[in-house]
């Protein structure tokens, strides 16, 4: 156990000088972006990814640095990113509908059964963590609630605190749910933004195959089977094919 202890302590204080190099590469993008330097800034940020440091932040600003730069489809990539992990952000959401507009493909989505959109919009107000600490403060009223039921000896006040028992608890359950359901997303890797400027998808993994339709870099899909190289998409219209796999980037 105290050899486990150690490990632990040795393991966290050799991480320190790291996370303080990848917060001063954080700092030198950040100045390179307030400077106008927007390809060394994007570049600055993804080596700051490429050590695993992710966040919503970091995201952001490597999409922010990409649009400056013209690079229309990474910077949706990011934006997408950063909104997997911080859903709601009005700030995220802005520049993504911003970046969006510059789009080639204007692909008409279809609606989503009306109770379903809403329950997808009300559960990305807050992110996973959020959720779950809710779900834990909820379950700490519906205990108190229960503590009160049990000692009262009043019998209106026992009433109450057993309705308010089953609301808090079922406040709770639903949290969870929704803490589950935003965990699910960030871990979901069945989306992507098409990369390439121009991509012709096909009717099967065959580059012999007929040609369906085109679609443009920024584009987003939803990914499907895969064989090989070849990965099939399908896009918001309900449209979909075959494309080879590094015409695009998973979100």
């Amino acid at each position: 156990m105290k050899k486990f202890l150690m490990y632990i302590l040795i393991l966290i204080i050799s991480s320190i000088p790291v996370l303080a190099g990848m917060q001063q590469v954080f700092d030198y993008a950040n100045k390179h972006y307030s400077e106008n330097d927007f390809q060394k800034a994007a570049e600055l940020y993804e080596e700051v990814l490429n050590e695993g440091m992710a966040s919503p932040e970091l995201y952001f600003n490597l999409g922010n640095a990409y649009y400056r730069s013209n690079s229309l489809s990474k910077a949706i990539l990011n934006y997408e990113r950063a909104l997997k992990l911080a859903p709601g952000d009005t700030d995220i959401l802005f520049n993504l509908e911003i970046a969006r507009a510059h789009l080639t493909d204007r692909i008409e989505e279809i609606p989503e059964f009306f109770l379903y959109a809403w329950i997808n919009s009300f559960a990305s107000v807050f992110s996973s963590d959020g959720w779950a600490w809710l779900s834990i403060a909820l379950f700490l009223i519906f205990l108190l609630a229960v503590a009160v039921f049990i000692f009262s000896r009043s019998i209106g006040l026992r009433k109450i605190m057993l309705l308010a028992g089953i609301f808090f608890l079922l406040l709770t359950v639903t949290s969870g749910a929704f803490s589950h359901k935003q965990m699910k997303i960030i871990h979901n890797s069945s989306h992507a933004i098409i990369v390439s400027p121009m991509v012709v998808v096909k009717s099967s993994p065959d580059d012999n195959s007929a040609d369906l339709f085109i679609l443009h870099e920024g584009t987003k899909v939803t990914l499907g089977e895969e064989l090989g190289q070849w990965r099939e998409i399908r896009i918001a219209d309900g449209k979909n094919g075959w494309t080879r796999s590094h015409h695009f980037e998973v979100i």
